[in-house]
């Protein structure tokens, strides 16, 4: 899956993989993953989009996992004006991909889906209706 990371000073990545650190901290080690990307002008546009609003606490996790998909699929995060992100995605599959691995990331933390980002069919009412733009 191809991803578009938009970063401070509207500056765009292509995350291409990660990178592995061994971080050892009191005598403990510990893995720790760096999303590895590559500076572009912008990401490419479509003629639309589906979007859904994603926790900035849990992005980089997101981002890779998604990395790890091989569907051929784009997928843009753009940070809103509320400081969290927006997943774009170009079709409704893979918006439903990004909004399953949302879950697992959510729920491997051992959090609970709040309000603001559930993932329940009125959030993809709403994703719709909202994010569906021209490109």
């Amino acid at each position: 899956m191809e991803v578009y990371l938009e970063l401070r000073g509207n500056r765009w990545i292509r995350v291409t993989g990660r990178l592995k650190q061994v971080v050892v901290s009191k005598g403990r080690k510990s893995l720790r993953y760096v999303l590895v990307g590559e500076t572009v002008d912008k990401p490419p546009s479509t003629n639309s989009w589906y979007s859904i609003k994603v926790p900035a606490s849990r992005l980089n996790k997101l981002i890779l996992k998604l990395t790890e998909e091989n569907t051929g699929h784009i997928v843009v995060f753009e940070k809103s004006e509320d400081g969290e992100y927006v997943a774009k995605t170009e079709s409704m599959e893979a918006l439903e991909l990004v909004r399953k691995t949302i879950r697992e990331v959510l729920v491997s933390k051992g959090k609970t889906m709040q309000r603001d980002y559930s993932l329940g069919e009125e959030s993809l009412k709403q994703s719709n209706a909202v994010g569906k733009e021209e490109g």
